[in-house]
């Protein structure tokens, strides 16, 4: 965990005193790196267990089955973190991994454990003086191993991408987030963004792209008797604000939309969510959000807020039960607390075309982005600041997973990031064009939009969740099974 994560420990707290700010930060980092890999060490503890009590064969199936059971629990609880599920490392190798389409990152989960397994057999046979066994298992290896990257490759060469191409332009603004994107004008910031897109685009340009939070415009609430203000961008308010005037001049003349990601907030008159806060001037409750916004010429069409949180920076887990920790993560992005959340995955719609929303984290989530398939997504746009981890593996990381995700759905992808990297994904999750990292500017490029479902997209991390429901039975037989035979 610590050598392949080790980058946790470049994020901090803006306007922190240094020693307070170290402490946190290897405090933060510290437990990630402690919880993860107790989690993982939980799994082979059981795997043990299990091989104990019940022995043969159904003993190291348990290490299969309880290893993918984790890394689908590790993406749906509020401390998830499935950055090291074992499918995740073939994300800078998509050729050998073109069946994803079939079984998203579980089948490449499942992919290693089996071959793990059938070289540790084939060498214990050895030890043991069991030779044939161990050839038999030593060719079995080589099988597993050779035939999915055959079928992986046949089906990267044939493969020809589905459906409508449509021109997008994506944005790369290139803003330091401790230096300069949450300290200055955030409307110069706005007006720099749409100079880029005008620098890029053509008469035939449909959407442009803009990152994570490039909306952070300062508003105005009303009250009976008087006005507050208050820093961020209200949703009561949208197509009022300075930000989405902005936007619309810029589309006035032209047959396009914005994707544009948003720091907004919601109030309410009592606490309706568990993460609301309350505002004493205003005697109100409101939400913060991480949005992407859809903006047309004639005003905010939709608005998309992220779902899957980064936990201890954008949530405290389990919040509900823990509601006093809340103020202590961290503040990154003009916000501290845990951020709100929308339940359902929307998809934005231009004229004809449907796209998914996803921000940042939630690109890593495989099942989750099948959601927004479903729901008749044709494309993936990502809105992401990549830059909080600075010039590390994790931006990189973070990239590559989103490739996964290509396959998986077989949608195309526009990524736009803060800092980097800005780029156009191809539906075999080649990286067509992109921008370096620290480099402002923009990217024009072609996406096919395509309606057709993966069988995955169908029925997303089927695997794991039949894996789930055979661990339970085989952890009950792991109890039941020494306490036979007991008077």
């Amino acid at each position: 965990n610590l050598g392949t994560t080790y980058f946790i420990l470049y994020i901090r707290e803006p306007d922190v005193p240094p020693i307070q700010q170290t402490i946190a930060r290897i405090t933060a980092a510290g437990l990630t790196y402690v919880l993860n890999s107790a989690f993982m060490a939980i799994v082979f503890w059981l795997f043990h267990l299990t091989r104990r009590n019940v022995g043969g064969v159904a003993g190291y199936a348990a290490l299969v089955l309880y290893w993918m059971s984790f890394e689908y629990i590790h993406m749906q609880w509020s401390i998830n973190w499935p950055w090291l599920n074992l499918g995740n490392v073939f994300a800078q190798d998509v050729h050998y991994v073109q069946w994803y389409e079939q079984t998203g990152i579980p089948g490449g989960t499942l992919w290693i454990l089996l071959v793990n397994l059938t070289l540790f057999t084939a060498i214990k046979a050895r030890w043991q003086g069991r030779k044939a066994r161990s050839m038999r298992m030593a060719i079995g290896a080589v099988l597993l191993i050779v035939l999915p990257l055959v079928i992986s490759l046949i089906r990267y060469s044939n493969y020809e991408e589905q459906g409508e191409a449509v021109e997008v332009v994506c944005v790369q603004p290139n803003l330091d987030p401790y230096e300069v994107k949450f300290k200055t004008d955030p409307i110069q910031q706005l007006e720099r963004m749409l100079e880029l897109c005008d620098s890029a685009d053509t008469e035939n340009t449909r959407f442009y792209v803009l990152p994570e939070t490039a909306l952070q415009e300062g508003a105005t609430v009303f009250r009976a008797g008087g006005q507050v203000n208050f820093r961020g961008l209200w949703e009561h308010q949208v197509d009022a604000t300075l930000s989405t005037r902005i936007m619309r001049n810029f589309l006035a003349d032209k047959e396009a939309a914005m994707v544009v990601g948003a720091a907004d907030r919601k109030a309410y008159p009592i606490k309706e969510t568990p993460t609301a806060r309350y505002i004493v001037p205003l005697d109100l409750y409101y939400d913060s959000y991480n949005s992407t916004w859809l903006v047309t010429r004639d005003g905010v069409e939709a608005i998309y807020r992220k779902s899957k949180l980064v936990p201890g920076v954008e949530s405290i887990p389990f919040v509900s039960v823990l509601s006093f920790l809340d103020d202590l993560a961290l503040d990154l992005g003009g916000a501290s607390g845990s951020l709100g959340i929308q339940a359902e995955r929307e998809v934005f719609r231009f004229d004809s075309l449907s796209l998914s929303p996803t921000i940042c984290y939630e690109s890593v989530f495989g099942d989750f982005n099948t959601e927004f398939v479903r729901n008749g997504s044709e494309a993936i746009f990502i809105s992401t600041n990549d830059s909080w981890w600075q010039d590390s593996p994790g931006y990189k990381q973070l990239l590559a997973y989103g490739r996964l995700r290509a396959i998986e759905t077989r949608r195309g992808i526009a990524r736009s990031a803060n800092t980097g990297i800005t780029c156009f994904i191809d539906q075999k999750g080649d990286i067509t064009s992109a921008l370096e990292w620290v480099t402002e500017g923009a990217l024009r490029g072609e996406l096919y939009f395509n309606e057709e479902l993966t069988f995955y997209a169908q029925h997303g991390d089927y695997l794991s969740r039949v894996a789930a429901l055979i661990s339970v039975l085989l952890l009950l037989w792991t109890w039941v099974r020494p306490l036979k035979g007991k008077p």
